[in-house]
């Protein structure tokens, strides 16, 4: 697997962050905050189906609004 991105030490308070394909699973995904109290949030979709929901209602909420610079904060209502 080949290594993109930045490598090396970080800078003081810089957060890092890594991406690794994870084979045949569907809907995986892993945060983990690793410090002195390690923590890891995670999710499993059975699904692929889940996501095409999620993508349909995130276009039908764009194809609504004028043209502009979205992001997913705007279509999930986040903003103030």
């Amino acid at each position: 697997m080949a290594c993109n991105g930045l490598t090396g030490p970080r800078p003081d308070g810089a957060i890092g962050f890594a991406v690794l394909p994870g084979g045949g699973a569907v809907g995986e995904h892993s945060v983990m905050l690793a410090a002195e109290d390690e923590i890891t949030l995670s999710h499993s979709a059975r699904d692929r189906a889940l996501f095409a929901r999620g993508a349909s209602a995130a276009g039908a909420w764009v194809a609504a609004r004028p043209p502009g610079l979205y992001d997913r904060q705007d279509v999930l209502g986040l903003k103030p």
